[in-house]
């Protein structure tokens, strides 16, 4: 799925949805379509949207983004029914997903956000060098 508009980037498709063949996924791949199985079999709403975004809804009224910001970069936006958004930096996108589902279910944003940062290394530079599981490239 290639975006092209700024309505586009804002579309969300819902899973389960098309992913590319087994052979041909990555470790990154799966990694995030072990986030979307995870999250559907919790009771959350998974979606992506754009090439490398990812997202959640819970029926508790909180949901969350996970957002590619580069190599090793993912930021995770946690946003709940009465708070402002949190954001918190991973250095992959494992960690960024544990973090939206640990917000998912009911856990307090400071304690999340916390244990996102601990070992978090950020790089310098942002570049694009990932593909999402749809197979489109970043």
């Amino acid at each position: 799925m290639i975006m092209s508009t700024d309505d586009d980037f804002r579309q969300k498709t819902w899973w389960p949805f098309p992913v590319i063949s087994p052979d041909r996924q990555t470790e990154q791949h799966k990694a995030e379509i072990r986030f979307l199985e995870m999250a559907t079999a919790q009771g959350f709403r998974p979606y992506t949207f754009g090439a490398e975004h990812f997202g959640a809804v819970a029926d508790n009224g909180r949901e969350g983004l996970v957002l590619y910001r580069g190599r090793s970069r993912w930021e995770v936006v946690l946003i709940g029914p009465v708070n402002q958004p949190a954001n918190s930096l991973c250095q992959d996108f494992e960690s960024a997903g544990n973090v939206l589902l640990n917000w998912l279910r009911g856990e307090p944003a400071d304690g999340i956000q916390a244990n996102a940062m601990v070992g978090s290394t950020m790089p310098d530079t942002i570049g694009s060098g990932s593909t999402s599981a749809t197979g489109d490239p970043g």
